[in-house]
């Protein structure tokens, strides 16, 4: 169903910088899986 994910500093870095700009601010304390939907199957 889903690919194996691999995960890459480029895409951490994106949920970085989303948290903590403008577009993030609703989000606090909570875990977020950077995983590719893994979590999900």
């Amino acid at each position: 169903m889903f690919r194996e994910f691999r995960r890459s500093d480029e895409k951490i870095a994106q949920a970085v910088i989303f948290l903590c700009s403008d577009a993030g601010s609703y989000i606090t304390g909570q875990p977020l899986a950077i995983d590719g939907g893994y979590t999900v199957s």
